[in-house]
């Protein structure tokens, strides 16, 4: 495998919270890193897109009761995973969430629904767009990642 480290995504999916991060999501032989800048719930969202400003307010205020659901998987990534020469972001960027590959179970990718797995009692999906359909699976199994 000559890649160590690959931007798989921009957002993801945490279900049953139907929470969206927004920010990188990063895969390497050892875990799934995932830099959120930021969150939204699915009522946020759909708020917002059905009722303009009105949306908008109430999307908030829907949104004030969400607290961020993975605050216990963040930790801060190794210098030697973010100074490595593969590393393809910021690397400045060094708190993340974090699904090691030894806890994720069900991992499984999909052609339209992208990466899927499960950690506890959670699912995750992280949908990396159209150009990465092909290139996302094919790193991860390299990378040793049970597909």
């Amino acid at each position: 495998m000559s890649e160590r480290y690959r931007v798989l995504a921009n957002e993801f999916l945490a279900l049953p919270d139907k929470l969206y991060y927004y920010g990188p999501v990063m895969a390497g032989a050892d875990a799934i890193y995932a830099f959120p800048s930021e969150f939204k719930s699915a009522e946020q969202i759909g708020m917002a897109a059905a009722g303009g400003a009105l949306g908008v307010l109430l999307g908030a205020a829907a949104g004030s009761r969400n607290a961020h659901a993975l605050h216990g998987l963040e930790a801060d990534v190794p210098r030697a995973v973010t100074d490595h020469a593969d590393w393809p972001i910021d690397r400045s960027l060094r708190r993340a969430i974090v699904f090691h590959k030894a806890r994720v179970k069900s991992l499984r990718y999909g052609w339209m629904r992208g990466l899927n797995f499960e950690l506890g009692v959670r699912r995750f999906v992280v949908h990396g767009g159209m150009f990465r359909r092909s290139a996302n699976p094919r790193f991860l199994r390299a990378a040793g990642w049970p597909l």
